[in-house]
C-alpha cells in the first residue's frame, strides 16, 4: 500500500511539475507564432497574400491536428510517445529560423507549428487525466494557463513600440491613400 502511495505521489508531483514547465516553456513560441505575420510584414515585406495566408492557416490545421490526436484513441500505452513526437515536430522548424530568410519557410514553419501545438493536447489533456484527480488537473491546468498569458504580456513589453510605430505607419497609409484618391 505503501508503494502505490508513494507512486501515485511521484506521479502527481511529476504531472504537476510538467504541466507548469511546459506552460512556461511553450509560450514564447506561441508568442513568436502570433507576432509572425507582424514579423513577415515588418522585416521581411511578405506580401497581403502571404500575410493572409498565415492568419488563415491557424485554423485550418486544426482540421488537420484532430488526425494526428485520433491515433491515440483508445490507447493509453502511445500517449506520452504522441505527446513528445508532437511536441518535438513542432518546434524543429524554430530551430532554423536564424539560418533561414525565406517567407514560405516562416509560414511553413508557423503551420506546423499550430498543427502539431494543438495535435498534442488531447494527449497532454489525458496524461493529466490519468495522472491527477478530476479537480486538480483542472486547478493546475488552469493555473498554469494563467502563468503562461502573463508570461505572454511580459513577452510583450519590449515589442510595444514596434506596434504603435505599425499602427501610426498604417494610419499613414491609409491617409496618403485617401488624398491620392481625392486628388
Amino acid at each position: 500500500m505503501s508503494a502505490s502511495v508513494d507512486k501515485s505521489h511521484f506521479s502527481f508531483t511529476k504531472t504537476r511539475f510538467a504541466i507548469f514547465a511546459s506552460s512556461l516553456l511553450n509560450e514564447p513560441l506561441y508568442y513568436a507564432t502570433g507576432l509572425l505575420a507582424l514579423i513577415l510584414r515588418k522585416h521581411l515585406n511578405a506580401s497581403v497574400f502571404q500575410i493572409s495566408l498565415l492568419v488563415m492557416l491557424k485554423p485550418t490545421v486544426s482540421i488537420f491536428s484532430f488526425y494526428w490526436s485520433s491515433f491515440i484513441r483508445g490507447r493509453k500505452s502511445v500517449l506520452r510517445k504522441n505527446f513528445v513526437i508532437a511536441s518535438i515536430l513542432g518546434r524543429v522548424p524554430y530551430l532554423l529560423f536564424p539560418f533561414v530568410d525565406n517567407i514560405w519557410f516562416f509560414l511553413f514553419s508557423g503551420a506546423i507549428y499550430m498543427l502539431f501545438y494543438r495535435a498534442a493536447n488531447p494527449a497532454w489533456l489525458e496524461m493529466m487525466k490519468l495522472n491527477l484527480d478530476s479537480g486538480s488537473y483542472k486547478k493546475y491546468y488552469s493555473l498554469s494557463s494563467a502563468i503562461g498569458f502573463a508570461e505572454g504580456a511580459i513577452l510583450a513589453i519590449p515589442h510595444e513600440q514596434e506596434f504603435v510605430v505599425i499602427k501610426v505607419k498604417y494610419k499613414g497609409d491609409q491617409i496618403c491613400h485617401q488624398i491620392k484618391r481625392n486628388s
